[in-house]
């Protein structure tokens, strides 16, 4: 894995010392290139939609940004994506069932009536999934 933000901005810096004439315009454009293809994405402009004007925003930005996405990541492990949980309506009886995806129906357990507008003809419904649309052999995805 690449270094932190935070120590290739101390390195930049570093670097910086030998080179005291450079426009603060073209520090920041080297800070840019250096950074990961990913974080280099995301500090084009600050958060206003603004060009940096100053390497020391910039470098708060990016450390920021990167402090954000190991957030993100973190409670992404902790908590499972929603996508895994599914609500299965069985037409037929009118309950729905609580399933895994790619679980066979075995932990189903009843609860309330379908809504309006579920298909008719004794299909059942799922409710939930990542994209929301699409059929699984008699079950509508909604």
């Amino acid at each position: 894995m690449g270094m932190s933000a935070q120590d290739y901005a101390s390195l930049f810096r570093q670097q910086l010392v030998h080179i005291p004439k450079m426009h603060e315009n073209d520090r920041i454009r080297w800070f840019q290139q250096g950074l990961t293809p990913q974080l280099r994405t995301e500090c084009i402009v600050d958060q206003s939609g603004s060009d940096f004007t100053s390497l020391d925003n910039l470098i708060k930005f990016a450390v920021g940004q990167e402090k954000r996405k190991d957030v993100m990541q973190q409670n992404n492990l902790r908590f499972p994506p929603r996508s895994n949980n599914t609500q299965v309506v069985d037409e037929d009886s009118h309950n729905f069932k609580k399933q895994k995806t790619g679980d066979s129906g075995s932990s189903q357990q009843p609860s309330a009536a379908p809504r309006a507008g579920t298909p008719a003809g004794g299909r059942g419904s799922i409710r939930g999934g990542s994209s929301g649309r699409g059929r699984a052999g008699n079950c509508h995805v909604l």
